[in-house]
């Protein structure tokens, strides 16, 4: 067996639970990349986290607990930065689930008359403001390293 080694940067996925998000987090380790799992908690990516450890031994990971605030978001940046390099793939996969959502085929849907703007807000806010804030934090290295990918899923 040969040994595994991290041949390339940092693949950051927003948005990990059991779903694509660990899928994501998966093949990227798979590729050579170390992996930040990032959430709104950390009980859905250490599992993750776990099962990447367990079949990629010299990959490291970094699970994180963010909101989508800008300051929140530079902080985990700088410390993904510290632990585990330049960020060259940022996979968006963030998404809202509202209690009281009907679910069909694993998705949260409601119809337009029953959603409330409050939970429009929020949806935009994770959706749009969050893949934005993302962006503009991990694109100035990128640039300045003239490789970077950026992903928008979900």
């Amino acid at each position: 067996m040969t040994q595994e080694i991290a041949k390339k940067g940092c693949a950051v996925i927003v948005g990990v639970g059991p779903g694509l998000g660990r899928s994501l987090a998966l093949r990227f380790a798979k590729g050579g990349y170390h992996v930040a799992l990032v959430s709104r908690s950390k009980t859905s990516t250490e599992p993750v986290a776990k099962e990447i450890l367990t079949t990629h031994k010299n990959i490291k990971t970094l699970c994180l607990s963010v909101n989508t605030q800008e300051e929140d978001i530079k902080k985990a940046h700088k410390e993904i930065q510290t632990e585990l390099g330049d960020v060259e793939v940022l996979c968006y996969n963030a998404s809202t689930a509202h209690n009281g959502i009907k679910k069909k085929k694993g998705f949260n849907k409601k119809s337009i008359t029953e959603v409330t703007q409050e939970e429009m807000m929020n949806a935009f806010n994770v959706s749009c403001v969050g893949a934005a804030i993302w962006s503009k934090v991990v694109v100035p290295a990128m640039i300045q390293n003239q490789k970077g990918t950026i992903l928008f899923t979900g």
